[in-house]
């Protein structure tokens, strides 16, 4: 597997006090070559088969990043968790084998680190049915996420795409106002799918949608679901636009086409 950069991955915590409580974790596609090869489409975010945490990896991603981060996943899928998330993350605020996974592949074999080579995580759990999210670190370094008095959100990936991404969050959930902000479930589902899109505005290494519901009750991969809907809409558009070629009557024209063709 080639070396992989470039990933936006933004979590939105919702807060209506009349809904259920949601995190909505959106991430992007990046392509992957097997030895083979063929292409394949790696997701960022990988939701255990458990169903009690999801986790998205950013910064450089290696074949050494990628067996640790499928182990987590399949260790679980048999009932073997030879690390405990739920005191590193919860309790002791540090991964230890998260730093030693860092410090192996930022090594540049004469001594010094590459610090572009350095990875970093984001796991949203719910561990006894209860919500958390959790920034990871290239030290092993935990920090919980949606904390009395900071932002409803969460990002990561680089410089350009985080700002893109950020700007956008404060530009329509006004965090700059004095007035609590109250995000209902649209809201953040919107909010992080919307700061996705802004990302890719800027980055070309951001492509693709991915998108992970998490609640009490349960979590939601919802990437294949909006992929298809998408596909979908595209061939709805596609017909319009055939249709329209067809036919230059005004009453078989779709609302879509005549909006582009300002009919």
């Amino acid at each position: 597997m080639e070396s992989l950069h470039g990933t936006t991955i933004v979590a939105v915590t919702s807060n209506k006090k009349d809904e259920p409580r949601i995190i909505a974790l959106a991430s992007d596609h990046i392509a992957t070559h097997e030895e083979d090869g063929d292409q394949e489409i790696f997701s960022k975010l990988s939701v255990d088969p458990k169903r009690k945490f999801v986790v998205g990896f950013a910064g450089h991603l290696d074949i050494d990043v990628a067996n640790f981060y499928r182990r987590m996943i399949e260790e679980n899928r048999h009932g073997r968790i030879p690390i405990n998330l739920a005191k590193k993350l919860r309790h002791e605020g540090y991964f230890s084998e998260f730093k030693n996974v860092n410090e192996k592949t930022a090594n540049a074999g004469d001594g010094t680190y590459d610090e572009s080579r350095r990875f970093y995580a984001m796991f949203v759990t719910r561990f006894r049915n209860r919500l958390n999210t959790f920034k990871v670190f290239p030290t092993g370094d935990v920090r919980q996420e949606f904390l009395p008095n900071m932002n409803p959100y969460s990002l990561l990936g680089n410089k350009i795409s985080t700002y893109a991404a950020k700007g956008f969050l404060d530009s329509i959930f006004g965090f700059r106002s004095l007035e609590p902000v109250v995000i209902g479930i649209h809201d953040a589902i919107f909010g992080a799918m919307g700061a996705i899109r802004a990302a890719r505005d800027v980055d070309k290494h951001t492509k693709g949608y991915d998108l992970v519901v998490v609640r009490e009750d349960g979590i939601f991969p919802m990437g294949e679901y909006l992929e298809e809907e998408l596909r979908s809409a595209e061939r709805i558009a596609l017909r319009s636009i055939v249709g329209y070629h067809r036919s230059k009557r005004k009453d078989e024209i779709s609302p879509l086409v005549r909006k582009l063709e300002g009919i």
